[in-house]
């Protein structure tokens, strides 16, 4: 019995290791300490726009609390948030372009007895240079029934995190 339940943890802890990533991300916040931030309109759908502007909104608050200033007149970089819908059966990935260095596609959600088959929503947050248009940064968060605040911490916590090699 003690090594049946002991197979099937192994087996447990290893298939959430395999699981695909549901956070990807390019790029820091560091350029946007004391430098005015404005938040631009992002894409979404008529069901999902309310969610992308509560989201954009939470996340410009989140970077001025963080250092950012307030770019109502002229900002120097611009914020924005862009949420899709995919049906539980779909996977999602985020885009790919000659920016992106890092990028996943997430498997359609696996009918299990835990597994919520509700749709999922993929949350992206883009940090542009107003003078250029140029990417600075982005994140990618796959999520499923999330609030904005939640969106928004997972967005920005991504670019927070300290650069690797």
């Amino acid at each position: 019995m003690r090594i049946l339940i002991t197979t099937l943890l192994a087996a447990a802890m290893l298939g959430g290791c395999a699981a695909a990533p549901r956070l990807a991300h390019e790029g820091s916040l560091d350029d946007l300490r004391g430098q005015p931030v404005g938040l631009q309109a992002g894409q979404a759908s008529p069901a999902d726009a309310d969610l992308a502007t509560a989201v954009g909104a939470a996340v410009l608050d989140r970077l001025q609390t963080s250092g950012a200033a307030p770019g109502a007149v002229s900002p120097r970089y611009l914020v924005q948030v862009t949420i899709a819908s995919a049906p539980a059966g779909v996977g999602v990935s985020v885009a790919a372009g000659p920016q992106v260095t890092q990028g996943w596609r997430g498997e359609p959600v696996k009918l299990r007895p835990w597994n919520k088959r509700a749709p999922l929503d993929t949350a992206t947050l883009v940090v542009l240079d107003a003078a250029s248009g140029r990417t600075i940064a982005w994140s990618s968060v796959r999520a499923q029934g999330r609030k904005a605040p939640e969106l928004a911490d997972l967005l920005v916590a991504a670019l927070a995190e300290p650069k690797k090699g």
